[in-house]
């Protein structure tokens, strides 16, 4: 009877309480660079209750816009680049999604790998097993690389970012 009392409990409390969602999370860095996530994991657990959730990032540059710009050719201009930094932004999460389903291909070719070299006892066997992590190797190498142009590439985004706040904060 006690345990039929929990399972609605929790399965109301389940329905009952809202689930609240973001597409992405904005954040101050320690040294003072503003940074945007998608996960909220990847926030520093001191900045969490400070991070700022954004459901929808286009309703929220054209409030700034509107707000600090009143010539009309202005801010079409704005809402431009705005809509520019949508466009890169959405790439980069595009790019971000393809980086970590090629790292979950990655690991499971790790793990089968790993496998394979328990099973590998003939010196042909061990001979395919090694030219297998030369090339496996290979392909880490070439996600690294890709990984390193991301992040470079986000860093690019975070200070167009900043720069554009900067610019809007100094009319």
């Amino acid at each position: 009877m006690k345990m039929r009392f929990w399972i609605v409990v929790w399965l109301f409390l389940a329905i009952a309480v809202p689930h609240v969602e973001a597409d992405f999370y904005r954040y101050v860095d320690e040294h003072g660079n503003v940074l945007y996530t998608d996960d909220l994991s990847k926030v520093p657990v001191e900045q969490r209750d400070k991070a700022q959730s954004y459901e929808d990032s286009r309703s929220a540059a054209p409030a700034a816009v509107t707000e600090t710009k009143t010539d009309e050719s202005q801010h079409d201009a704005s809402w431009a680049v705005g809509s520019s930094l949508e466009n890169e932004r959405q790439s980069i999460q595009a790019r971000e999604k393809a980086l970590n389903d090629e790292y979950n291909i990655l690991m499971k070719e790790r793990a089968a790998l790993d496998q394979e070299k328990q099973d590998a006892v003939t010196p042909d066997q061990i001979k395919a097993y090694n030219q297998k992590i030369v090339e496996f190797n290979a392909r880490i190498q070439a996600y690294e690389e890709k990984r390193a142009v991301y992040a470079d590439q986000v860093a690019a985004f975070n200070e167009k970012l900043k720069s554009g706040q900067q610019e809007s904060q100094n009319p």
